[in-house]
């Protein structure tokens, strides 16, 4: 297949690789696919403006650094042309797939070339008309692909086989065997030091303090994702091991769950669903050790504050660093916490390194001096006429927001019966249920009208309401009848309460006009 050279070309050689296709062997490398590719240009005398790879990423999703830099590139004018070996390196998602195709290329005047397949988006040779079956076999070859490796997976699970990329910090995979764990004799006295210390009587945040001050790799050091996550010991990185039971020698596996084959973010399983095999492999931690820690953990947990019934707990915030501040407890007499006390979250996670400051002070008497303030401002706003103002205000609202959710919602519905019929365009077309031209009529009438709706969903998205206040004439008198405060009363009124170093407190209240009398 030659091209004709009357237009000078700047080409676009893209080159793609996931795992799965790894499996075919040499034939779909990276080098192969460069090699074919540059070949091509020299015989067709072609000028190759850049070659863009992505090595290792499934072929189901458009969303890849070097497809996205591709595609930036003839946004910019740069590139008027893209040459890939087949088809299935630009995508395995048959419907994103024809929209470059059939829409995009040609909306840019970018020539799409694919050598295998000998199919040229200028050269009307036929294989065009085939090109839409292509790219959903390309998809059912994902969508096989995705099913064989969850049941392989799953099977391995339930055989205690690992399947995991990294191996849990103190193991590694085995030299033998990749689905086997054996123990990394150089971070395994890590975990055993944590369990130890945890037995001492020293606290997570108390162990995170230790290994940071030590420098001690953290478990995403030892996967080199330095670059994504914190080189700090965290509170719960060492939790995460303290309750983890791979460390007594079984192996735990089916936490999270993919959706489907395109949608890549996982969903959290139940605890009832892992899948857990016993004594698949050495342990590092005696099981009457851990089983020690997993008490000494519920017994902890038990005192931690977040069992405090606090009036204005989610509402106070760290003036500095803009985290919520956190409520610790002593002097526990009979039962009961004598004393609550606020602290921000940030300076006691990691003190040693000043990147807040304490904020210390007595809870009780905050909450009492925000209450107190509360009903001073109730009372300068019970003015008639303004409480009956902004209830009406507020009853608007809440109306409009429910017209406004209703019409939301229909919208997402409509999106998404538009991108059905758009899947069974395709289909009918592959059947030969309709011709070209109909199919081209009304897949673009589908689209725009699919794209119209989107917007106007993204608009109405960014469309924002005050929340409604149910009888807010009634909550006002509550507080100043001083009875009955409830956290539901002051998260009505209060958008959030800042506390900064110097104890200085500052509420914002959700209604403007409460603000100015504050």
């Amino acid at each position: 297949m030659l091209v004709s050279n009357t237009k000078v070309y700047n080409c676009a050689l893209y080159c793609r690789l996931s795992r799965d296709d790894e499996l075919q062997g040499e034939s779909n490398s990276i080098t192969n696919q460069k090699e074919i590719l540059k070949q091509y240009t020299k015989e067709n005398n072609l000028n190759i403006y850049d070659i863009y790879v992505d090595d290792g990423i499934s072929g189901t999703t458009f969303d890849r650094p070097d497809f996205n830099r591709m595609i930036q590139d003839i946004e910019d004018k740069k590139v008027n042309m893209v040459i890939v070996k087949d088809t299935s390196r630009l995508g395995r998602d048959y419907i994103s797939f024809g929209e470059y195709i059939e829409k995009y290329f040609p909306e840019h005047q970018v020539r799409f070339v694919s050598i295998i397949d000998n199919y040229d988006s200028e050269i009307d040779n036929g294989i065009a008309d085939t090109l839409p079956f292509r790219a959903v076999l390309n998809d059912l070859y994902a969508r096989d692909t995705s099913k064989k490796v969850k049941a392989t997976k799953h099977r391995n699970a339930i055989n205690g086989l690992f399947n995991g990329k990294f191996a849990p910090y103190g193991y590694m995979k085995s030299p033998e065997n990749c689905h086997k764990l054996i123990i990394n004799e150089e971070y395994a006295p890590n975990v055993r030091r944590i369990f130890d210390l945890y037995l001492e009587g020293k606290s997570s945040i108390q162990i995170a303090y230790i290994f940071n001050e030590e420098h001690i790799p953290t478990p995403s050091q030892t996967m080199g994702q330095e670059y994504r996550l914190s080189p700090l010991w965290k509170t719960d990185t060492i939790r995460r091991i303290l309750k983890n039971e791979m460390y007594i020698g079984n192996m735990v596996q089916g936490k999270q769950t993919q959706i489907n084959y395109k949608l890549k973010k996982p969903v959290h399983n139940k605890k009832e669903d892992w899948i857990i095999v016993p004594n698949t492999h050495e342990p590092i931690i005696d099981k009457e050790k851990f089983y020690a820690v997993q008490e000494l953990l519920k017994s902890r947990d038990k005192t931690r504050t977040k069992s405090l019934n606090l009036l204005l707990r989610g509402l106070l915030y760290c003036k500095e660093c803009g985290k919520t501040l956190g409520a610790g407890t002593s002097h526990y007499k009979n039962g009961n916490y004598t004393q609550i006390y606020l602290h921000c979250r940030t300076y006691q996670s990691l003190p040693k390194l000043k990147l807040c400051t304490p904020h210390c002070m007595n809870y009780t008497k905050l909450e009492n001096a925000v209450i107190s303030e509360v009903q001073t401002i109730c009372r300068k706003y019970l003015d008639e006429k303004k409480c009956r103002q902004i209830i009406d205000d507020n009853n608007n609202n809440a109306q409009n927001e429910i017209e406004l959710n209703k019409e939301k919602s229909n919208l997402a519905k409509a999106i998404g019966v538009l991108d059905f019929q758009i899947e069974k365009l395709y289909e009918d077309k592959l059947k030969g249920l309709i011709n070209d031209n109909d199919f081209s009529r009304m897949y673009e009438k589908k689209v725009n009208e699919r794209d119209s709706k989107t917007k106007k969903l993204e608009e109405l998205n960014t469309v924002k309401f005050e929340k409604n206040v149910v009888d807010y004439e009634k909550i006002i008198q509550d507080f100043l009848k001083k009875e009955n405060i409830t956290a539901y009363m002051l998260n009505s009124l209060i958008e959030k309460i800042e506390i900064n170093q110097n104890k200085q407190v500052t509420i914002y209240y959700k209604f403007a006009d409460l603000n100015t009398l504050s």
